[in-house]
């Protein structure tokens, strides 16, 4: 197991990966980003259940980090770096995306 410490500097690492991807694309790619990272919560969801809202007020309101709140914050910094890396390497010009039915140009 890692050290706090360490997470944090690894979480801080993924931040400033993450916003260079963020600037190296538009709108039309972070939206695509947004639905695919949609989607993996809503799966998530529907064999996990709902995370309670407290849970979440209760990671972002702590100045006291534990480990287990910075593998997850460090995880969910990489699922964030690796979907929009995916989007940005798929790039098709005009591309049209069609999710259950929906054509969205």
């Amino acid at each position: 197991m890692k050290n706090t410490e360490f997470e944090i500097v690894d979480i801080k690492d993924k931040e400033i990966e993450l916003q260079s991807l963020v600037n190296d694309c538009g709108k039309t790619e972070l939206a695509h980003c947004v639905r695919l990272l949609s989607m993996y919560v809503a799966l998530y969801k529907k064999a996990f259940g709902d995370l309670p809202p407290a849970s979440f007020e209760k990671m972002l309101a702590s100045d006291n980090v534990d480990v287990d709140t910075a593998i997850i914050f460090e995880n969910g910094m990489l699922e964030a770096i690796t979907m929009l890396e995916m989007v940005l390497q798929s790039q098709v010009p005009a591309q049209s995306y069609q999710y259950t039915g929906i054509t969205i140009n």
